[in-house]
């Protein structure tokens, strides 16, 4: 019996989980990732870059945690051990649960080990393909933003009834990218950015 236990544990660490996410969350993730790539093809990881995250997951230890910038800076929230161990096991699970293809409108998955090469060829093609139009056409495909980011994510992860959540959000391009850990609130019925954890512009 203690064998046939230890092999269901095997089998279910052995294959990743899927992620089954629910359409406010994935709203919420959209309207993020439309701020820095307003139109085409949403390219995303199947899941987070594993150094990137387990380095801003180190944050969560801190006694108090504080927001680094912002407009909230001076404010910050203590965890109770059983949240700070929830929240952190939460984004260590992302790690290996798989998130759905097509979780947007217009948009596709690609691993995680391949996106940014992947979306990096995307780019090379289209800036190749527009010089050849002229200085004029380059200009208005710049300005009408058609170029692709690569973006990595969890889903919004809940505590305290639901009223404050923790967001991992990624994006790079061939020019540099962004990292956010952040703890949202909700203000005038809306999802607020409120501590930034850690991260910020490369």
């Amino acid at each position: 019996m203690k064998l046939l236990f230890s092999c269901f544990v095997l089998l279910l660490f052995a294959f990743q989980l899927t992620a089954q996410p629910d359409s406010t969350d994935l709203q919420f993730i959209h309207s993020q990732i439309r701020k820095y790539q307003r139109h085409g093809t949403i390219y995303y990881a199947n899941q987070p870059l594993e150094g990137v995250l387990k380095r801003q997951l180190k944050e969560l230890s801190k006694p108090v945690i504080k927001s680094i910038i912002g407009l909230h800076s001076t404010d910050s929230i203590v965890l109770i051990p059983s949240e700070r161990s929830f929240l952190t096991n939460q984004l260590k699970r992302s790690l290996i649960t798989v998130l759905d293809d097509n979780l947007f409108p217009n948009s596709r998955r690609i691993a995680v080990a391949d996106i940014t090469a992947f979306v990096s060829n995307k780019n090379r093609k289209i800036i190749d393909s527009v010089r050849a139009i002229g200085p004029a056409a380059r200009d208005s495909f710049f300005i009408s933003n058609s170029m692709h980011e690569a973006f990595f994510f969890t889903m919004p992860i809940y505590i305290r009834d639901r009223s404050i959540f923790l967001h991992f959000f990624m994006w790079n391009t061939m020019g540099g990218g962004a990292v956010y850990l952040s703890f949202y609130r909700k203000e005038n019925d809306q999802w607020v950015k409120w501590i930034e954890v850690s991260g910020g512009n490369y």
